[in-house]
């Protein structure tokens, strides 16, 4: 006995697209919670700052991407069922809508979260104070104060001009005593920490130590 017609895909779209949606969402959450717990950026670049060894940068790259791919899928399950959806809006449409109530709650509820965060009321205002305590807490763990934001960037012919009585051989010398590789003064703390596995705070510490700088963490 034969068969005829059309054989069948062995994948199934509309179940890969539903559980793409589910594991995207579930990415956005935890990530949204790990960059909830990060410090600023600016700190977090100083001192190297991780999470499960991850940058923070690498985590804010991993929450993006995913709420892009969770949007391609919601728009791709959108594609796959939008007759159903519109069928479902014809017959709200003639019917009548049965669920006013349940509407009115959940739209109130959202109203309430826009307009209570934008207001700056409790409990929305708290949960981003525990943010701002949660970065203050992040910056007390900063011992050497980096000289300008993103020192960590700057090459170190430009890094020594904001170092009292500093010139660019002198700290060249001195990173080479540490054991740092350092070939030229264009190369950056974020480099020779790249490559030695050190934090640049790390790093401008050990230059301050060989020049005999007091550190400053305030």
């Amino acid at each position: 006995m034969t068969t005829t017609g059309r054989k069948k895909s062995p994948l199934n779209f509309r179940s890969f697209i539903s559980f793409l949606l589910t594991w995207t969402f579930l990415f956005i959450a935890f990530t949204g919670v790990i960059l909830y717990l990060t410090p600023q950026g600016r700190m977090a670049h100083w001192t190297d700052w991780r999470m499960l060894s991850l940058t923070k940068d690498q985590w804010s790259a991993l929450h993006i991407n995913s709420c892009l791919l969770f949007l391609i899928g919601a728009a791709l399950h959108i594609y796959l069922n939008w007759r159903v959806l519109l069928s479902y809006i014809r017959t709200r449409a003639t019917t009548g809508f049965r669920r006013k109530w349940e509407f009115a709650l959940a739209s109130l509820l959202a109203a309430v979260f826009a307009g209570g965060t934008l207001a700056v009321l409790p409990p929305f205002s708290t949960i981003m104070q525990v943010n701002d305590d949660i970065k203050q807490h992040w910056s007390g763990q900063v011992t050497t104060k980096a000289p300008v934001p993103h020192a960590e960037a700057l090459p170190l012919r430009k890094l020594v001009a904001h170092i009292e009585g500093a010139d660019v051989q002198r700290v060249m010398k001195v990173l080479r005593s540490a054991g740092y590789e350092v070939a030229d003064a264009s190369i950056t703390l974020e480099i020779l920490a790249e490559q030695t596995g050190a934090s640049p705070m790390e790093i401008y510490g050990d230059i301050l130590q060989g020049l005999s700088v007091p550190a400053r963490a305030d």
